[in-house]
C-alpha cells in the first residue's frame, strides 16, 4: 500500500496532533499504527496523557476567586444567625432572621377544648387534629377528676376557644395517641425572648398563672428551662394549683430527668436532741416514672410497692394526683 493508498487518520501528522489536541485519541493511534518502540509508545503516552490531565483539572475546579468569595460570604451570615450559647435558657430569643422563624408556625383555628393542655384545632386543609400542649401538664379533667383539673380546663376553654392561634413545632411531630405535639402562640411572637414568652405563649402562661406545672420529655426541651422557672416562680408565689394545701409543702426544683426528691411532713417535736431518722421525714406512698414517661405511684400493701425505686414521695394520694401521677393498677 503507497501513500497515496493511507488513510488520514492512519498518517503521523494526524496521530502527533490528535495527541497534543486529544490525548486519548492520539494515544490509541499510537498503539494501533506501532510507529515507535514500546519504550517510546510508553513515554509518549505517559506524557501526553498527563498534560492532558493538568490541561482539564482547572476547569472543575469550584474554588475559583468569587466562590471562594461567596462561600466566606455564607460562612459570614451562618454566624450571625446561630447562638452564641445554644446550651443556655436564652438561646431561643437569637433569630434575627424573621422570615425563617415565621415559617415554623402554622395559623389554626380552636374549635373545641378537651382539657386544660389538649384541644383539637381546624388546619388550612379543613381536617381537625388534636393537639397536646408540649413542655407542661395541667391536672386532669376528664377520664378522672384531679385537683383543679376544672378549673385549668376552664381557664383554657374561655383563653383559646373560636380563636386563632399559632401552631410551633419543637422536634417530635406527634405522641402515642396520635395527637400533635405543640406549643401555642396566641400572636405571631415577632422576636422570640424571655418577654414575648411570657406574653404571648399560651404553654408558659398556663404555668405562670399556676393551672400548669412543667412536664418536659426529650427530645422536646427548646423552652424547658423557661417551663421550670415559671413553675418555680408560680410555686412561690402560691398562685393557681400551688394555693392548695396538697401543694403548699415544698418540692425540689423540676428538673428533665426527675431524680428521687424527699418531701417533709410533719412531724412530733423531738423529745432529745437527735435529730430525727431520715425516713421519718418521707411520705409512703412512692411516685415512679416508667421507661414510656408514665408518672405512677405506689401505695403501702401494692403488689410492687417493696421493689419500687421512689423518684418522689407523697403523703396522700391526692397530692400524688396533683403532681401528674396516676395509682398503680396492682
Amino acid at each position: 500500500m503507497n501513500n497515496n493508498q493511507v488513510r488520514f487518520y492512519n498518517k503521523s501528522w494526524f496521530m502527533w496532533a490528535m495527541l497534543i489536541l486529544f490525548a486519548p485519541l492520539g494515544a490509541y493511534l499510537l498503539w494501533k499504527n506501532k510507529r515507535y518502540t514500546l519504550t517510546a509508545r510508553l513515554i509518549l503516552t505517559f506524557v501526553f496523557s498527563s498534560i492532558f490531565l493538568f490541561a482539564i483539572i482547572p476547569s472543575n475546579n469550584k474554588n475559583t476567586p468569587n466562590n471562594i468569595s461567596q462561600n466566606e460570604n455564607t460562612i459570614d451570615e451562618y454566624s450571625q444567625k446561630r447562638p452564641a450559647n445554644p446550651g443556655s435558657p436564652t438561646a431561643p430569643t437569637l433569630q434575627p432572621d424573621n422570615q425563617t422563624k415565621k415559617t415554623s408556625l402554622e395559623s389554626v383555628k380552636v374549635v373545641r377544648i378537651v382539657d386544660g393542655d389538649t384541644l383539637e384545632v381546624s388546619l388550612s386543609n379543613g381536617s381537625t387534629e388534636k393537639v397536646r400542649l408540649i413542655g407542661v401538664n395541667t391536672p386532669e379533667s376528664t377520664t378522672r377528676h384531679e385537683p383543679y383539673g376544672s378549673e385549668a380546663s376552664e381557664f383554657t376553654k374561655n383563653s383559646l376557644t373560636g380563636k386563632t392561634i399559632y401552631l410551633e413545632k419543637d422536634v417530635s411531630d406527634r405522641d402515642r395517641y396520635g395527637r400533635l405535639l405543640r406549643i401555642i402562640w396566641l400572636e405571631d411572637p415577632g422576636t422570640i425572648n424571655e418577654t414575648s414568652i411570657r406574653s404571648k405563649m399560651f404553654n408558659a402562661i398556663l404555668v405562670l398563672k399556676g393551672y400548669a406545672q412543667a412536664s418536659t420529655y426529650p427530645p422536646d426541651v427548646k423552652y424547658s428551662e423557661y417551663f421550670i422557672r415559671f413553675s418555680i416562680e408560680a410555686r412561690e408565689a402560691g398562685v393557681g394549683l400551688w394555693s392548695l394545701e396538697t401543694n403548699k409543702a415544698p418540692i425540689a426544683k423540676p428538673t428533665l430527668k426527675p431524680s428521687p426528691t424527699k418531701k417533709p411532713t410533719e412531724t412530733k417535736k423531738p423529745t432529745s436532741t437527735k435529730p430525727p431518722d431520715a425516713n421519718q421525714t418521707k411520705g409512703k406512698i412512692k411516685g415512679n416514672i416508667s421507661s414510656s414517661g408514665e408518672k405512677i405511684y405506689h401505695v403501702p400493701g401494692g403488689a410492687f410497692y417493696d421493689r419500687t425505686i421512689a423518684e418522689e414521695y407523697f403523703d396522700t394520694e391526692a397530692e400524688a394526683q396533683a403532681a401528674g401521677y396516676r395509682r398503680s393498677k396492682r
